[in-house]
């Protein structure tokens, strides 16, 4: 989050992005890119919680592909 808060002040401060998309197996569609914050808004509903919400705007050339990982990209819980 610190550097979405920085981006959203700085124009010129870039933020490396990748993101997978699984295709099943151990298969993922890769997009990776260079991308500043735009649009950043806060808002406090009535739940007392914080909503955020920002757009990512790429900058110059980016990658696409499909990779193959093996192992858990978003880690599980110690101990579960």
């Amino acid at each position: 989050m610190d550097v979405i808060l920085r981006g959203r002040t700085e124009k010129d401060f870039e933020l490396y992005v990748e993101i997978f998309k699984y295709l099943g197996g151990q298969t993922y569609d890769l997009t990776c890119f260079a991308a500043t914050v735009m649009n950043y808004s806060e808002s406090y509903p009535a739940d007392n919680l914080v909503e955020t919400t920002f757009d990512l705007m790429s900058r110059g050339t980016y990658g696409t592909g499909r990779c193959t990982v093996s192992g858990a990209i978003i880690p599980t819980a110690p101990n579960a």
